[in-house]
């Protein structure tokens, strides 16, 4: 699999729109400084690199046995973590991000 560093540039109005209809307005995240978290995922204001385990987020819904594999396995979400993730979002087994929720294409 490539690494970030080895990817062809990208567009930023696509990434945008990506992000914007699959990510924000799906009921996953929201960008916005100090909007809370009041959608299915965290807030993502500010939060670059993210490190997080599942107690982060208590207000999620994860079945027990999730939370139980997963809750002390923190993920450095970095460049290169987003990218191997949005290339095959079944790539990350040993976090709790296991489905595939969306597609780039």
């Amino acid at each position: 699999m490539a690494s970030f560093n080895e990817a062809p540039p990208g567009n930023v109005k696509f990434g945008e729109n990506i992000f914007k209809t699959k990510c924000a307005q799906s009921q996953c995240h929201t960008v916005e400084k100090g909007a809370g978290h009041n959608k299915q995922g965290p807030n993502l204001s500010g939060q670059w690199p993210l490190q997080k385990t599942i107690r982060h987020y208590p207000w999620l819904s994860y079945s027990a046995a999730n939370k139980q594999e997963h809750d002390c396995e923190p993920v450095i979400w970095g460049e290169n973590t987003l990218y191997d993730y949005l290339l095959n979002q079944l790539i990350l087994r040993s976090t709790f991000l296991e489905l595939r929720w969306f597609s780039l294409d």
